[in-house]
């Protein structure tokens, strides 16, 4: 009879542990995504049962701030209320509740603490990762029966190309306004760009305050001749 194994000296696939079968591998990853997908619903459907809300509606702060007003309602005069919460990160954003969260009463103490046993400290993350290694505890002074002070965070945006701030300087607005076209623009367009700025309304030369400012920074700004412009860094 002919010897079919050529080399007795290579393993066989089943006297091997590195060989593996393909499709039942990739049958096992299919049931763990399936499974792993399933879990979450699971996880959101009693979320919602149980709150009242999505699980982004929380962490929006849109929810928290109705369970801070009814444990506040709760206590009694001269009464406090300890609120521990900790910082999460979903799908790659970051969510601060106790920034987003409303405060009620007088603002007494806050504590920062270590956060141990989490499951993300099990997990292996795409780097750069910034771990959450903290979490915060808030205490609340109910002083009066019927008064009740109350902040919250409120969230908006302004352009800086239509907008004079005291903190706002030429340089900064001129660099904002290169990154905003890529790194790089001609004089005779910045010009443009800037003169219905209200700096520039208030300045009858500004185009002479714009390539003084340039000359003046030389270091942030390279002449690529023609008068042309570019950052000395590669605008993300």
């Amino acid at each position: 009879m002919a010897n079919t194994r050529p080399n007795k000296n290579v393993p066989t696939e089943q006297e091997n542990p590195l060989f593996h079968d393909t499709w039942k591998l990739l049958k096992n990853y299919r049931d763990a995504v399936w499974n792993l997908e399933l879990a979450v619903q699971q996880v959101r459907s009693t979320f919602e049962i149980e709150y009242g809300s999505s699980i982004e509606e929380f962490l929006e702060g849109k929810d928290t701030s109705q369970f801070t007003l009814k444990l506040y309602m709760a206590l009694r005069k001269d009464g406090r209320l300890a609120v521990l919460v900790g910082d999460i990160r979903m799908q790659g954003r970051f969510y601060s509740i106790q920034n987003d969260m409303m405060r009620m009463g007088d603002f007494e103490s806050f504590l920062v603490k270590g956060q141990f046993n989490c499951v993300s400290d099990r997990r292996r993350y795409q780097k750069p990762f910034i771990p959450i290694v903290t979490e915060y505890l808030l205490l609340l002074h109910k002083k009066d029966a019927l008064l009740v002070p109350f902040h919250f965070a409120k969230d908006s945006t302004f352009s800086v190309a239509d907008t004079d701030l005291t903190a706002l300087t030429w340089h900064h607005l001129i660099r904002m306004t290169l990154e905003s076209a890529g790194g790089r623009m001609a004089l005779v367009e910045l010009y443009d760009r800037l003169q219905g700025h209200p700096k520039a309304k208030k300045n009858g030369h500004f185009r002479e305050r714009i390539r003084t400012t340039i000359y003046e920074h030389k270091d942030q700004y390279t002449a690529c001749g023609d008068g042309v412009y570019r950052l000395n860094y590669q605008v993300a």
